[in-house]
């Protein structure tokens, strides 16, 4: 079960889900990339984007870039139209791609919405309706995907790729970026 009631943080979701598989073995903090100190993101093995805010793909592949981590980029349609998510990886280590290499320059300018994160209730925008068999199956890839990722047991599998996973017609995409 990778669900946690409402109000809990996606970090404190995944720190739970590991936990039910082998207890202390992973650690999380929950920060904002802009206010927070490299010094805290140095201690990362790897970075996990759940932020639902397109504002944030450029600066944290330039961190991830800067700090030589890996970057982790997680999302699932919050429509409750699609059944549909996505797992993206970029690997700066070994002269590995970053995420922005499929974006044009004018993509990374445009202002998009944002879906609020809990704490930050935004009235002109409901947070999404996320969950059941794509969340779960989404947060299974993501945690199989940094796994891989960490241990490099499997890196070709993960390094600069993105996953997709389409649960209405049952299709799971890998590409290279």
């Amino acid at each position: 079960d990778l669900t946690e009631p409402p109000g809990v943080s996606k970090v404190a979701s995944l720190i739970a889900a590991c936990d039910r598989i082998r207890s202390g073995a992973a650690r999380g903090q929950a920060v904002d990339v802009r206010q927070v100190g490299v010094g805290v993101l140095r201690r990362c093995d790897v970075l996990v984007d759940c932020t639902d805010d397109a504002r944030l793909a450029f600066p944290l592949t330039e961190i991830g870039n800067g700090l030589g981590l890996p970057l982790l980029r997680v999302a699932v349609d919050g429509s409750g139209e699609l059944e549909l998510g996505r797992v993206l990886f970029s690997d700066p280590r070994d002269g590995g791609a970053c995420q922005m290499c499929s974006r044009a320059i004018d993509d990374l300018w445009k202002v998009t919405g944002r879906t609020p994160c809990p704490g930050e209730p935004d009235p002109a925008r409901p947070p999404t309706l996320a969950g059941g068999a794509i969340a779960a199956a989404i947060a299974g890839l993501a945690l199989l995907q940094t796994q891989r990722a960490v241990t490099r047991n499997g890196i070709g599998q993960v390094r600069n790729r993105e996953a997709i996973l389409d649960l209405s017609p049952i299709q799971l995409m890998s590409m290279q970026l």
